[in-house]
């Protein structure tokens, strides 16, 4: 009983912020679709591969891909520029979570990592 919470919020972050990352992601991308609907529309062929790689692993770390895991910090700036303000400390919040998977597995080193913290976390913080 007494870590019910912490249960509960892991299912939120899995199912309802999942929802809600996709949700932003099809409003960005209707900049170039025209509506929210044929950007997801899209976009579901990419959430898609992405789902299909996590249920065929036991780690979910492990299927991460994209600029951070690369430590490509240039492309990362180039979205930080891009992105309206309002998408931007979602944005840092999770690319800084991202940051210290791709660490983990090893697709980083520290100085990628560390450089990712200081241009994430001085757009967020």
């Amino acid at each position: 009983a007494e870590e019910r919470a912490a249960y509960h919020a892991a299912a939120c972050i899995c199912s309802n912020y999942a929802v809600a990352v996709e949700a932003m992601a099809a409003q960005l991308m209707a900049r170039w679709t025209g509506s929210n609907e044929a950007a997801w529309e899209a976009l579901l062929p990419l959430f898609k591969g992405t789902a299909a790689n996590l249920q065929a692993t036991q780690n979910p770390a492990a299927v991460l891909t994209g600029p951070i895991a690369r430590g490509d910090v240039s492309t990362v700036a180039k979205h930080l520029v891009a992105l309206p303000a309002a998408v931007i400390p979602a944005y840092c919040s999770l690319g800084l979570a991202t940051t210290s998977l791709a660490l983990a597995n090893g697709t980083i080193d520290e100085k990628a990592a560390d450089e990712l913290r200081n241009l994430l976390g001085g757009y967020y913080g």
